[in-house]
């Protein structure tokens, strides 16, 4: 290999085999450090151990390490503490600690490289170079070691050779978030974004076959960058290739940081009518068929396009899909916050491939309602998605800082991803804006969870941490709630007093002890227990009895416990259909009416396989006469009932009432004229035809 010339990396990350290649890669990597001149004097020693370790280390004496260890021993959890650990134990050449130190420090400021100065400036250049030639032979298959040697050679400024070490550690290790956000730092600037600039001028003017496969040139110097992918999905949507934009689609939302990823897709200013294309699964005829990746792909394609209100289409039809997409939910606070509600006026290119529609009447201009974000967070937390509980918490707490909910559901999820600070100071939120009673309440950490074992394992992760460093007050303060929620109020109390030796003046703790000071806390509760989440056949056995006994909201509300629980449980289409129609709620109750006809894929089959009884659930026979009667009022008081007539048609069928059946579904298909007509239902409609 040449010594000569710019030693430069371009194009995808090293592969696993090529291990002497990478090797001589690192060893001209470290041997072409710039040398620079030492600092002239160090920096006039300061009182405390993390300024005299940071003039030693300058100094570049070994003494630096021990002054490192005792500013960590006062502030354990402090990113500048154990950065500065992790750089002495470099200095000390004890490359595995420094590592795991470092991990320590990101963890707690993920951006504490960021404002870091050259790592010239903390020790001499000299003893830079020779560790980094110790460094080097060890980092080829070594995760831990080959980030550690990206960080380093990162914070010597040569960003070009640091970008292959770390995306090397991500791809040794599998999936490494601490080298990933490094590598996608060093990603967005100016040296690898020649091809993603190429793709974006391309994708504008329309020349989509070479933005796809600049976006994929992008990628393999990037790979850990949501915005190659997307661009890649969006490029080659565009060009009529749906099944691979959609995997480019699923690999850009793994890698994605939506307040990044999603305004870099509205400022793309794709060209309207060539959005319009890509766009195909939000428009209203195909949205019954179409698969939630097209839909996702619809949607950040209207996104580039300014096509917003088929953007927000796209949305709502996904989401009924799947109500716990995050990308679509993201997608529509992104749009609500931007105030983004319309699409372009005149917008109107042809369709030759889909049927004709009558004009839709203008919609106002108001946001779409938002669903239930705590709702939702926490059922993300029952399923122990931490990193999608928060993604979804954030912007909540963004819009509502006073609002104390969600607080304490930001408090366990930063908990559940083992990082004890922003739950701290989420917790000492919460407790500062809510009255005693709420402080105190009896098991509100456990009832987040399903599963006894769940909130066991979820509480494990606080001990440890209290366990690693038994003298710290973050870790305490944190167990000291946890026991004050769960009754164990000598628990608390002495957790509360230990914690109070290190930080005296915490607010929260001063709180904890004047509470746990009362006399009705000085002995543990015996709190009602907390049992583990039904599964859903149980919570339909639940409804089916609530059902006979003519509590039909209360048998509502546990088929709707049962659908979240599982979606795909035999025999909850049908009880949901029959809980509607005895509400009166025909239209939810039709559209469980079609769900069953797709579930037994009556479209494919012979409709005399269709397997229905509404009347299996009563036990009255009475109250099932009156339902039906209800149904066949409001279809001929309804000056349009089309989903009253389906329904009718559909029970009738199920009857064997032909002639009922056949009258019903004549009507409904006469109303739904400017639908798309559900083929299962036809073929209702034809069965019961010849058979009446």
């Amino acid at each position: 290999m040449p010594t000569s010339g710019t030693n430069r990396i371009d194009g995808a990350p090293p592969a696993r085999g090529a291990s002497r290649l990478f090797l001589a890669l690192v060893a001209l990597l470290v041997f072409a450090l710039p040398l620079t001149a030492q600092p002239e004097s160090p920096v006039p020693k300061q009182e405390s151990p993390l300024a005299k370790a940071g003039g030693l280390l300058i100094e570049g004496k070994p003494q630096a390490l021990a002054e490192a260890a005792n500013a960590l021993k006062s502030t354990p959890l402090g990113a500048a503490e154990n950065l500065l650990t992790a750089l002495c134990l470099f200095h000390a050449a004890q490359f595995d600690d420094a590592a795991r130190y470092l991990r320590r420090a990101m963890a707690a400021n993920p951006d504490v490289l960021a404002s870091e100065p050259a790592l010239s400036q903390r020790m001499p250049q000299a003893d830079i170079t020779a560790r980094l030639n110790e460094l080097a032979p060890k980092v080829v298959d070594d995760p831990e070691l080959c980030f550690l040697a990206g960080a380093m050679v990162m914070l010597t400024g040569d960003k070009a050779r640091a970008l292959p070490l770390l995306v090397r550690a991500e791809e040794l290790a599998g999936t490494d978030s601490h080298a990933g956000s490094l590598a996608a730092r060093l990603a967005a600037t100016p040296f690898s974004d020649r091809n993603r600039e190429r793709a974006t001028n391309a994708l504008r003017a329309g020349g989509f076959d070479d933005a796809a496969r600049c976006f994929a040139f992008a990628a393999l110097d990037s790979p850990t960058v949501a915005e190659h992918y997307a661009g890649s999905a969006l490029a080659l949507a565009l060009a009529g290739d749906m099944p691979v934009a959609t995997r480019m689609l699923e690999l850009a939302m793994a890698r994605a940081r939506y307040e990044r990823l999603l305004p870099w897709l509205r400022d793309l200013r794709v060209s309207p009518l060539a959005a319009f294309k890509a766009t195909a699964a939000a428009r209203k005829p195909a949205l019954a068929s179409a698969s939630l990746a097209d839909l996702r792909v619809a949607a950040a394609a209207g996104l580039a396009g300014g096509l917003y209100q088929t953007c927000r289409d796209a949305i709502l039809a996904a989401l009924l899909r799947d109500k716990l997409d995050v990308f679509t939910h993201e997608l529509i606070r992104f749009l609500d916050n931007q105030q983004l509600y319309r699409d372009p006026p005149g917008l109107a290119p042809p369709e030759s491939d889909q049927p004709a529609l009558p004009d839709a009447p203008a919609r106002p201009d108001e946001p779409v309602p938002a669903v239930d974000a705590l709702e939702e967070a926490r059922k993300l937390i029952r399923r122990l998605e931490f990193t999608e509980a928060l993604k979804v918490l954030e912007p909540l707490v963004a819009r509502e800082p006073k609002n104390p909910k969600p607080l304490l559901l930001v408090f366990v999820a930063y908990v559940g991803r083992v990082e004890p600070q922003p739950a701290s100071d989420a917790l000492e939120s919460w407790f500062a804006m809510v009255p005693d009673a709420d402080r105190t309440r009896l098991n509100q950490l456990r009832e987040l969870f399903d599963r006894a074992e769940h909130f066991s394992q979820w509480r494990r992760i606080l001990l440890t941490l209290r366990e690693a460093d038994p003298n710290a007050a973050l870790p305490r303060l944190l167990n000291a709630f946890v026991e004050l929620s769960a009754g164990g109020y000598a628990a608390a109390r002495q957790e509360t007093q230990v914690a109070l030796i290190g930080a005296p003046d915490n607010e929260m703790l001063r709180q904890m002890a004047r509470i746990l000071a009362k006399d009705e806390f000085q002995r543990d509760a015996s709190p009602p227990t907390v049992t583990d989440r039904p599964t859903a056949k149980t919570l339909l056995g639940q409804a089916d009895a609530l059902f006979r006994r003519g509590e039909y909201e209360s048998a509502r509300t546990e088929l709707l416990k049962a659908q979240d629980t599982n979606p795909k449980e035999p025999r909850l289409s049908e009880a949901l259909l029959r809980v509607y129609v005895a509400l009166g709620d025909y239209q939810r109750a039709a559209r469980q009416a079609e769900s069953l006809l797709a579930e037994q894929n009556i479209a494919e089959r012979n409709a005399t396989d269709f397997s229905f009884s509404l009347e299996a659930g009563y036990d009255n026979r009475d109250a099932f006469n009156q339902h039906l009667a209800a149904l066949q009022k409001a279809a001929a008081e309804r000056t349009s009932a089309a989903d009253e007539y389906l329904l009718l048609g559909v029970i009738q069928f199920s009857r064997g009432q032909w002639k009922e059946a056949t009258a019903a579904l004549t009507e409904w298909k006469g109303l739904a004229r400017d639908r798309k007509l559900n083929p299962a239902l036809l073929k209702l409609l034809e069965a019961a035809g010849k058979k009446g």
